[in-house]
């Protein structure tokens, strides 16, 4: 099993999501990578900025416990990098359903920014990667 594959579950677990960079990504499929001095499988809050997805409506949906799969995980992180080559991939875990939903990720500096993507996509949320916390777009 990769440690990327693992750290990815571990922080879906523990905080209800995660954001991978396209090194992560490439590491995952045991591709190459940029330099390892700047390396970083995923994004944090130390990183800052804000997570809203960058198509329409949800782009895959799994149950909770196909997470667990190594080849259905691989498959969907393989087909989000053959098709958003340049895009995060960011998944989290639906507290109204329990299904884990996954978006290709835009990463964006600005608030206002975010919400005209959200809004476009219709998105109901964008992430405050700084205050490690959700915005709902109805809340606004």
């Amino acid at each position: 099993m990769n440690l990327v594959m693992i750290h990815a579950r571990n922080t879906l677990e523990r905080t209800g999501g995660f954001t991978m960079t396209g090194d992560g990504i490439r590491a995952l499929l045991n591709q190459k990578i940029g330099s390892l001095r700047n390396w970083r499988a995923f994004h944090g809050p130390d990183d800052g900025g804000f997570a809203v997805g960058a198509v329409q409506g949800d782009w895959e949906v799994i149950e909770a416990h196909q997470i667990d799969d190594d080849e259905i995980f691989r498959d969907i992180v393989l087909r989000h990098y053959e098709e958003f080559p340049n895009l995060a991939l960011g998944a989290w875990l639906s507290p109204s359903t329990g299904q884990i939903i996954f978006d290709p990720i835009m990463i964006v500096n600005d608030f206002i920014e975010a919400e005209f993507h959200a809004d476009l996509n219709n998105q109901i949320a964008v992430y405050d990667f700084r205050k490690q916390e959700t915005v709902y777009m109805e809340d606004e």
